[in-house]
């Protein structure tokens, strides 16, 4: 049904509490209805604040761009000092279709949390595998590493196992109620001399560690931070994402968008990952629904426990976090 715009007025007076005259408008009546139509714009512009206290920047991001776009356009509009009656009640009814825009956007926040909430159960698929068999030699040189692989396993999850093929090492385990995928690729691999037989020896371990996190988060990645870090920064051609947290931004470069970026690294996250840190180098990443983390080792020590305890820790308390992100504020 369409109201007429004296209708409008009229039910916007009654509601102020202004007596309407038998015909037409004196002046007392109009001074009246401007004064109930300022109210009535400041009760709209406090109810558009509470509502916008409410939504987080996580919120905002996900908006469909119409609903986004009509929002800041609506927000935008000023209400002149010197309004005149026609001004006044043009503003009033923009102000109405503003919150009812900002109740469209909370009204939405439900579905749109399922998609940055939910990830897929059990572990990631590991990437796909070049060479099935490996060098000649590998079965009997992948023993011992496959033996320390198991012990580290057996420490995080007792009822999980180990399994081969080729030069890979591959764990499912679930540590902390989170489903963990571990990956080893072994490399580097030199012929050497036992007695008289020829055995191989691998020299580089490529790790990787993943969990599923929700598909429509975007994309971050943390690393340590570089020697060369601060004079990109200086130049402005690397972005970081401070966290105010110095023990960690002091030690941990974060690339990401900044309305995800404190969710999804919440002190606990944190925490583990100045402890990841201090194990050596690794390259963290969200992506496509998989939080992956991976680290090289070389030479002779090719499976360290503290290496990957301390990625397993990350990865965990990280999908911990992936799945408690909130797009609306406690009212």
């Amino acid at each position: 049904m369409v109201v007429a715009p004296r209708t409008v007025l009229i039910m916007l007076w009654r509601s102020a509490g202004v007596t309407l005259p038998d015909a037409g408008l004196h002046e007392g009546a109009y001074r009246d209805a401007s004064a109930g139509l300022r109210q009535h714009i400041a009760d709209a512009d406090l109810a558009a604040s509470q509502r916008r206290a409410r939504m987080t920047e996580a919120l905002w991001m996900l908006l469909p761009s119409e609903l986004s776009s009509r929002i800041r356009r609506l927000s935008e509009i000023a209400l002149p000092d010197d309004a005149s009656f026609e001004v006044l009640t043009r503003v009033a009814d923009q102000r109405l279709e503003l919150v009812d825009a900002l109740d469209e956007a909370l009204a939405l926040a439900p579905t749109l949390a399922s998609g940055v909430t939910d990830a897929r159960d059990g572990t990631p698929s590991p990437p796909a595998q070049d060479d099935t068999w490996g060098p000649a030699g590998t079965e009997d040189a992948i023993i011992p590493l496959r033996g320390q692989a198991q012990r580290i396993v057996a420490s995080l999850d007792a009822s999980a196992g180990v399994v081969t093929r080729g030069a890979r090492i591959t764990a499912r385990m679930t540590v902390e109620a989170v489903p963990v995928l571990w990956v080893v690729e072994l490399g580097a691999a030199i012929n050497v001399n036992r007695g008289l037989e020829t055995g191989v020896t691998f020299l580089r371990a490529r790790h990787l560690v993943e969990v599923n996190v929700p598909a429509e988060l975007p994309r971050m990645r943390v690393r340590p931070q570089g020697i060369a870090d601060s004079v990109l920064k200086l130049l402005s051609l690397a972005h970081e994402l401070a966290l105010g947290d110095e023990s960690f931004d002091s030690v941990c470069f974060v690339e990401g968008d900044a309305a995800f970026a404190m969710q999804l690294l919440p002190e606990d996250v944190r925490s583990r990952l100045v402890s990841r840190v201090k194990c050596g180098d690794f390259r963290l990443a969200l992506d496509g629904g998989v939080a992956a983390l991976s680290w090289t080792r070389s030479g002779f020590s090719l499976i360290a426990s503290e290496d990957v305890t301390a990625s397993v820790l990350v990865v965990a308390a990280l999908r911990q976090a992936a799945a408690n992100v909130k797009l609306l504020r406690d009212s």
